[in-house]
């Protein structure tokens, strides 16, 4: 699909990879996410590949605990002028793919409560990133991820977030 911009989102690339037991859930429920409107996500619409999305029963307490994995190529227009992938950029990365966990892993509103974001190196133009996501506790209200963002091009750890999020309260109008 072409978009206002002339620039077009491959949806179909997104999910195609996935796998896991969460990988059928994470199609059905990115759909409505697709659009046309142009945006500043782009860039991540066009070479984001979700490789895993998955659910299983953590070995420590075994309560649920979900994970997707995803990869894309820094390309030219998530840089800032010195060459390197935007902090704006990588920040972006990790609200979507721990949003896309969640999504897949519970399908229920939620909004951003935090996004803390730790950068340990810079990521140069055309590094292939490997984006690591994992609940860290899923309940009915609030839920949070943890996210590394590994350049496997140079063999580092990029950054690494935290992510809250929380089912608003039904509206009372």
């Amino acid at each position: 699909m072409t978009n206002q911009s002339g620039s077009t989102r491959k949806y179909h690339a997104l999910g195609k990879k996935t796998q896991g037991n969460l990988a059928d859930k994470f199609r059905e429920r990115v759909a409505p996410y697709q659009n046309d409107d142009p945006d500043f996500e782009i860039s991540f619409w066009n070479t984001l590949i979700a490789t895993e999305m998955s659910m299983h029963d953590r070995t420590e307490d075994g309560k649920k605990q979900a994970k997707g994995v995803f990869e894309l190529t820094v390309d030219r227009n998530m840089v800032n002028r010195r060459g390197n992938m935007h902090g704006g950029c990588i920040a972006t990365l990790i609200d979507l793919c721990t949003s896309f966990v969640l999504v897949a892993a519970l399908d229920v509103p939620q909004v951003s409560q935090v996004l803390t974001t730790l950068y340990h190196a810079p990521v140069p133009i055309d590094a292939k990133l490997r984006v690591v996501c994992e609940t860290t506790s899923m309940g009915r209200r609030a839920n949070s991820i943890r996210c590394e963002v590994w350049d496997v091009t140079n063999t580092r750890l990029a950054a690494t977030g935290i992510h809250i999020k929380m089912t608003p309260s039904p509206s009372k109008l």
